[in-house]
């Protein structure tokens, strides 16, 4: 089609991609192969000089003696969705090979001349900005968000985020098969509207889905992930343009995928088609729910799930994974070790991408990366968390009270599992630790929480972000000292209903872990009441299949016999979760009935 001109609006990085033919794709034969790249736009940077900077992230080529390794991109038409926005012109000299600049487009039109020989006025130039919105139901929109993020000089004084899929830092490789299947999927005008890719933590779920937005951004789509509480975006019934959502962590989000549903099944006819691609580690329980609610038609939208599972790393291609991330990781460290030589990661642990990943972050940041071994797993894990642990003692606020290594443990973990909103509710979250009791010093809770913020920052809610990737998270917990009692307190503690859900959230992720499972028993032993009575207050809410979940990972049919009453009789918001307290109900009254308890005879 026809390109739409855009212009570059607000502050925030906008995704953007070209086509062009580079020096790097040069062949023997001296033609040239197309080279996609793709990256953002700093909307504040070279504005004196009225160009666009763009961060590229897909793999910068290497150097060029004597010239650009960029030459012969210069030309290529720059869009940022369905719109075009520049085209680029130079590689800055001061820059790496992760730099380029494009000159806008939307100028053009202010000389009449011109704008008359392209038939285009300014009133028809868009602006575009990060956010396009879409109206799901008459209170919840959603915005689609890139599906990478920018870099920044920051990463590289906190490895761990190095790890984290949105900012892509190890190039993708792989699973050419897979993004073929995803990319007909989208272009087969007949397909259904949706599809699943499961697999474990780690397995490469979200970079997948991320590179084939990227995939489908170079078809002319609008492709990003679904963003329920980005703020800002004008909100509209329908995408104007062929467009690919990704819904991560599904399972967590059956209501919005509900929502969303309906809203696709109900598509306009003759509008531009949208695809729905749901990221979740399992299809167990979820899936069900959502097909109740939605009247089978999950299942009748659905094409055959994408299985990514925790073990399709072959051997063979590890060293290659590994010597990727080797190089890219060390790119953004500003004293990176050198490795000592090729390394065998034959253990299973490493069919996961993202252990090979982590091995290699700790080899470039000078750590010990075991390869052999029991448990190698948790020890890679325990490592990585290790790394983390020495920026908590290096950053600490002189003069705070603490009990040393335990203490900032549990502020991080204390902060993971509430995800404080505000500044406030984060120093009132760090009074359920022992050196930070209420009757110490509220400057002493006050300074924690402000560290918190600088090694965690949130985009406001939260103020602090929960420590990630979700491995991290999960070993993190499962070494906190006196997990139960933090969990108990923090659930006791909290502010808004949000933090409940944050606290199942997180237990539940990790919950095949027997410390963070223990935890969660002794939470819903202590208030499956309250929750309970929380969930059926607000249906439409994530607490009904967030305690669904949890109650299926550390069952309590005793209070299930006491509690299964209060269910509403009609209700399928709150059917799955109705069915669980009953199943467990059952559980205790054959238990009784064999232990020849007459409470079985009510």
């Amino acid at each position: 089609p026809v390109p739409r001109w855009g212009r570059v609006e607000g502050m925030e990085p906008i995704a953007v991609s070209a086509v062009g033919f580079p020096w790097a794709q040069e062949r023997p034969d001296r033609g040239r192969d197309s080279e996609q790249l793709f990256g953002f736009i700093a909307p504040a940077t070279t504005v004196k000089a009225g160009l666009c900077a763009v961060t590229v992230q897909t793999s910068p080529p290497a150097g060029r003696a004597g010239g650009s390794p960029w030459a012969g991109m210069s030309g290529a038409a720059l869009f940022a969705g369905p719109f075009l926005v520049g085209v680029v012109v130079v590689d800055p000299a001061r820059f790496g090979a992760d730099r380029v600049v494009a000159a806008p487009i939307a100028p053009l039109p202010d000389d009449a001349e011109l704008a008359g020989l392209l038939d285009v006025s300014a009133e028809g130039v868009a602006g575009v900005g990060p956010r396009l919105r879409l109206a799901v139901t008459d209170e919840t929109s959603l915005a689609l968000a890139p599906p990478y993020r920018a870099a920044t000089p920051r990463l590289g004084r906190e490895p761990a985020r190095l790890l984290l899929p949105e900012y892509g830092i190890v190039p993708f490789a792989g699973r050419d098969g897979d993004l073929e299947t995803l990319q007909a999927w989208c272009l087969n005008g007949t397909s259904p509207a949706l599809r699943r890719i499961t697999g474990a933590g780690g397995s490469g779920k979200t970079r997948l889905a991320a590179e084939a937005c990227v995939r489908m951004a170079g078809q002319g789509w609008q492709a990003g992930f679904a963003d329920p509480k980005a703020p800002d975006g004008r909100a509209q019934l329908e995408f104007d343009w062929p467009t690919l959502l990704v819904v991560d962590d599904a399972d967590l989000n059956v209501t919005l995928l509900a929502d969303l549903i309906r809203t696709v099944s109900y598509w306009p006819p003759g509008t531009p088609p949208v695809r729905l691609l749901l990221l979740a580690r399992h299809t167990t329980g979820w899936w069900d729910t959502l097909n109740q609610r939605t009247g089978q038609l999950a299942d009748e939208l659905a094409d055959p799930t994408l299985e990514l599972h925790d073990g399709e790393l072959a051997p063979a291609g590890r060293a290659e994974h590994h010597t990727r991330a080797l190089t890219a990781f060390a790119a953004h460290l500003p004293d990176p070790a050198t490795p000592a030589g090729p390394v065998r990661l034959a253990d299973p642990a490493f069919a996961n991408p993202l252990l090979v990943h982590m091995h290699a972050l700790l080899t470039v940041c000078g750590g010990q990366a075991p390869t052999t071994g029991d448990a190698i797993r948790e020890r890679i894990l325990d490592a990585v968390v290790d790394r983390e642990r020495d920026r908590w003692a290096a950053t600490f606020p002189i003069g705070v009270p603490t009990g040393g290594a335990r203490t900032r443990q549990q502020a991080v973990t204390v902060a993971t599992l509430l995800a404080p909103p505000t500044e406030i509710a984060a120093g009132h979250a760090m009074t359920i630790i022992d050196e930070f009791a209420p009757d110490a010093a509220a400057g002493a809770r006050a300074a924690v929480a402000t560290w918190l913020r600088e090694l965690y920052p949130g985009s406001d809610p939260p103020w602090v972000a929960p420590l990630r990737p979700d491995l991290l998270t999960e070993q993190l917990l499962a070494t906190c000292a006196q997990l139960s009692e933090l969990v108990l307190a923090g659930y006791a503690s909290i502010t808004m209903p949000e933090q409940a859900e944050q606290i199942l959230t997180e237990l539940t992720r990790a919950g095949t872990r027997l410390p963070i499972r223990g935890a969660l028993d002794r939470l819903l032993d202590n208030h499956l009441p309250n929750l309970l009575t929380a969930a059926i207050d607000v249906p439409a809410g994530r607490l009904p299949d967030l305690l669904d979940r949890a109650l299926q990972l550390a069952p309590q049919p005793g209070l299930a016999v006491e509690l299964a009453w209060q269910m509403p009789d009609h209700s399928v918001q709150l059917a799955a979760l109705a069915a669980t307290l009953t199943s467990q109900q059952v559980t205790q009254y054959r238990a009784d009935m064999t232990s020849g308890e007459p409470a079985a005879a009510s």
